[in-house]
């Protein structure tokens, strides 16, 4: 990949036109990525193998990040952090399991990561971008919801935080299990029962 025209933020691939940006030269910005940020085969691959030396341009939102991970107004972090749309990218893939990304940013990412023009959309992974289109609105709990009926609105999960998840988007009203069909998914109550069985060994 070639690097992005000015108008795309180098990080979430966002639409810049007619907003704020910053710019930094490239060989700066992928030395960050490599040394602050977890790789994975979608968006940090992609970035870290442009091609190019001109300046790349980055939304405010993503400058602040930036700064954050950097310890730069913000706490320094213990562990390597994702990109923010890599992040997005893996909670889609498996909600509960990996986390969301910060909830001051969800209006943005989703924006980004839904526009046919973001230069990123070929990383994309299938199942990704068969969630975005099912998508009824701009939320977790949307997201959780699309997640639940590309997987066949299943029963079995393969983690607790997946099964948490949809359990939530169940009691917000997002998901409406079959009425001729009881739900396997277990509440809370019962998740803490049965851990107590297997820690303890009873049954």
């Amino acid at each position: 990949m070639t690097c992005l025209p000015d108008n795309r933020c180098a990080l979430c691939g966002i639409d810049l036109r007619g907003a704020r940006r910053r710019f930094q030269e490239y060989d700066e910005l992928k030395a960050f990525v490599v040394a602050r940020c977890q790789p994975t085969p979608f968006v940090y691959e992609a970035l870290v193998a442009r091609s190019g030396t001109h300046r790349q341009c980055m939304c405010i939102p993503c400058v602040n990040w930036k700064r954050r991970v950097n310890g730069k107004g913000g706490l320094k972090r213990c562990a390597r952090p994702l990109l923010q749309l890599d992040q997005l990218i893996l909670f889609l893939m498996q909600p509960g399991v990996v986390l969301e990304p910060d909830s001051r940013c969800t209006d943005r990412l989703f924006r980004a990561i839904k526009q046919a023009c973001n230069p990123y959309r070929p990383s994309y992974p299938f199942p990704v971008a068969c969630i975005l289109e099912a998508m009824r609105g701009d939320s977790y709990a949307h997201a959780v919801t699309a997640w639940w009926e590309f997987n066949g609105r299943t029963e079995f999960f393969r983690s607790p935080g997946e099964a948490k998840r949809v359990r939530q988007a169940m009691k917000q009203g997002y998901i409406q299990p079959d009425e001729d069909e009881p739900c396997a998914v277990q509440d809370d109550a019962q998740d803490d029962a049965q851990g107590m069985r297997e820690q303890t060994g009873g049954v």
